[in-house]
């Protein structure tokens, strides 16, 4: 009897009421809501992120185009400037060798006439010369010859 009794007389241990249950799954839940809700949040501050990392790019794009059209622009610039430059200086070293070759020229063309004025005053001398000395001048021209005519003879 005494077994029988201990056995009646303890109570029965139950499985776990539905409200023990409950705030378990209760906590479960608040806790899937809260980490959908953080996914949520980060997901909008990622997007969020992504769209001001686009425009800072976008932004960062456009100041480099700037700069670049502004240095291409510079170096256009630069390249007429000394294109012009380089015309510039052809164009007075032309006139410069113009000016030179129109110089040398006209001294040429006046030594010419010069020479050829002196050596027209030596034939004109020498033919007065001759009118005025007919027997000097075949004298001298004899000897001419004959000093040729020898020079000539040695040489041969």
């Amino acid at each position: 009897m005494s077994q029988a009794t201990t056995t009646t007389d303890a109570p029965e241990i139950e499985p776990a009421q539905p409200d023990n249950v409950r705030p378990i799954d209760r906590a479960k839940e608040e806790l899937a809501d809260k980490v959908t809700r953080t996914r949520e949040v980060v997901s909008e501050k990622l997007e969020t992120a992504r769209e001001r990392v686009k425009d800072i790019a976008g932004e960062r794009w456009q100041d480099v185009s700037a700069g670049a059209q502004k240095v291409s622009e510079t170096a256009r610039e630069k390249a007429r400037v000394v294109s012009e430059a380089a015309r510039e200086k052809a164009r007075v070293a032309g006139d410069v060798a113009r000016e030179r070759y129109e110089a040398t020229s006209h001294q040429v063309r006046e030594g010419y006439g010069r020479l050829r004025e002196d050596a027209q005053d030596m034939a004109d001398d020498a033919n007065d010369y001759v009118r005025e000395n007919p027997g000097k001048a075949v004298l001298i021209a004899a000897a001419a010859g004959f000093l040729i005519g020898l020079l000539m003879r040695r040489r041969a």
